[in-house]
């Protein structure tokens, strides 16, 4: 085995899905509370959301260098107010994080988050109700929805994954070496 082949085998072997899975694991531990989140033609509505982020689902996108593709899938109950009338939707969103995974010297490993956008949620509204339908349409629920929850996951990545972001192995490896060497 090569020292190439030795390393890209240790760094999958310290990077699997399941290890990105628990950096992010606080990501879902928390109930989500978006808003008020203004609404409509000139903010003429005003929206709350409460719900949480469920069990991620986590691809494997590239191997050199080592990538992976985050699903965090999203489930809101959204109260709309429009002059003084309350509005439900049921929202599912889905959104996409990518992760890659970075060497640094001397010898350290780096989990790099890309920030999430609006373009990586996929939101799908389910109005309760006809006048809810159509303050759905009016308002673009979806498009503000996409734009917060991004926002929210963005934020939220930056706190947790920062204490995991980069890894240096040197301690480790010198508190191995004193174990065998004891």
């Amino acid at each position: 085995m090569s020292y190439a082949e030795f390393g890209a085998a240790f760094v999958r072997e310290a990077v699997t899905p399941e290890r990105i899975k628990a950096v992010i694991r606080g990501v879902t531990d928390e109930a989500v509370r978006v808003g008020p989140i203004p609404a409509g033609p000139g903010g003429v509505a005003s929206a709350n959301a409460v719900g949480r982020i469920g069990e991620p689902l986590i691809l494997v996108t590239g191997h050199d260098p080592l990538g992976y593709q985050v699903s965090l899938p999203v489930e809101l109950d959204v109260d709309a107010t429009v002059a003084g009338t309350k509005h439900h939707f049921d929202v599912e969103a889905t959104v996409q994080v990518s992760f890659a995974v970075a060497l640094a010297p001397p010898l350290s490993i780096c989990i790099v988050p890309e920030s999430p956008t609006y373009r990586d949620v996929d939101v799908v509204v389910h109005p309760k109700g006809v006048q809810a339908k159509l303050v759905a349409r009016a308002g673009n629920v979806e498009r503000e929805l996409r734009k917060h929850i991004a926002r929210y996951v963005r934020e939220r990545i930056a706190t947790e994954v920062a204490a995991f972001s980069e890894v240096d192995l040197l301690p480790l490896m010198s508190a191995v070496a004193k174990q065998l060497t004891g």
